[in-house]
């Protein structure tokens, strides 16, 4: 790979270690709560357990950590795989780029299950807990069109590569394990997303009030939307790496198998963003913002004790 790839990957890199390091910062994991919240549409109480905000700080570590051995893997493949970054005239393309950026993405994906699956649960105490009188699944947090989308997408991708081993022939293998390796990594994921994710949704945590299960609820989701999205993002380099091993031969259905496979991850993409408060609308039917003055009417009413964060004029907003 050229210089300029290299000056990418070393700008993500810097940007990712320095998300990493900031994840630490209470104000930081504040401000990751409140930005989710307001995309979710749900506030943050003022006397929310701390442990929430620690909870935030230590997935968005564990993704940018996982996000930068990806790319350290990707890097290292791209450097010694014979045609990941020479796919034409052996010049390098920015797909080389790319292709290193889906394992960054995956590895992020990774990261999020290990922190989700080894954050245990708080220890109880003698204060009042609350528990959920119903059994939630991961279709309670995941829409099913989502999983629907994905599966499709790796099938696309799949097939794609499979014409690619079939239609390149031996003069182009260097440029269908690249999508190999890509697809692979990503159905390896989809995998690993439907095994963690029955054991993050069965996981249980004490709260002390609704408040503090919705949130738990969000946590959830955001845990299990970042293990799906991230391999999906390794399918679509995948499977132009494969429909590359089948240019200046019949390659056509390929190349139509390849663009169902975007075209798929785009629309899941979008889809992602369109349905932030699915978990809300099966779990908590109704459920809003407080206002202002509802917010300081409930915190009045509340035992000063127990509200362990120093600013709750802002931290609902």
């Amino acid at each position: 790979m050229d210089v300029y790839l290299l000056v990418l990957l070393a700008i993500a890199v810097v940007g990712l270690a320095v998300t990493a390091g900031l994840s630490f910062v209470p104000a930081v994991q504040v401000w990751a709560l409140e930005r989710a919240g307001r995309r979710i549409g749900i506030g943050v109480p003022a006397d929310l357990d701390p442990a929430f905000r620690r909870r935030m700080g230590r997935r968005i570590r564990a993704s940018a950590l996982g996000a930068l051995a990806g790319l350290a893997l990707g890097l290292l493949l791209a450097s010694t795989v014979p045609g990941w970054g020479l796919p034409y005239s052996h010049r390098p393309i920015l797909l080389a780029y790319y292709g290193v950026i889906a394992f960054g993405a995956v590895g992020s994906a990774v990261g999020v299950i290990v922190v989700s699956l080894a954050s245990a649960p708080r220890p109880g105490d003698d204060a009042a807990r609350v528990a959920r009188l119903t059994v939630t699944s991961v279709g309670d947090y995941i829409a099913p069109i989502l999983r629907r989308l994905a599966l499709a997408a790796s099938v696309c991708a799949v097939v794609t590569v499979g014409l690619a081993i079939a239609l390149g022939g031996t003069s182009r293998v260097h440029l269908i394990v690249p999508g190999i390796v890509l697809v692979a990594l990503a159905i390896a994921g989809q995998i690993a997303f439907a095994v963690a994710a029955r054991r993050i949704v069965a996981q249980g945590r004490p709260t002390r009030d609704t408040d503090e299960m919705v949130w738990d609820d969000a946590l959830r989701w955001l845990a299990l939307r970042d293990i799906l999205s991230g391999p999906l993002q390794a399918l679509c380099f995948g499977a132009f790496y494969g429909v590359l091993g089948t240019l200046n031969g019949p390659g056509a259905l390929a190349l139509i198998t390849a663009f169902a496979s975007l075209v798929l991850v785009a629309v899941f993409n979008i889809a992602t963003r369109n349905n932030t408060d699915w978990f809300l609308l099966r779990l908590w039917p109704g459920a809003r913002r407080r206002t202002d003055d509802e917010e300081a009417a409930r915190l009045a009413a509340a035992d000063p004790a127990t509200a362990p964060w120093p600013d709750p004029s802002a931290s609902h907003r």
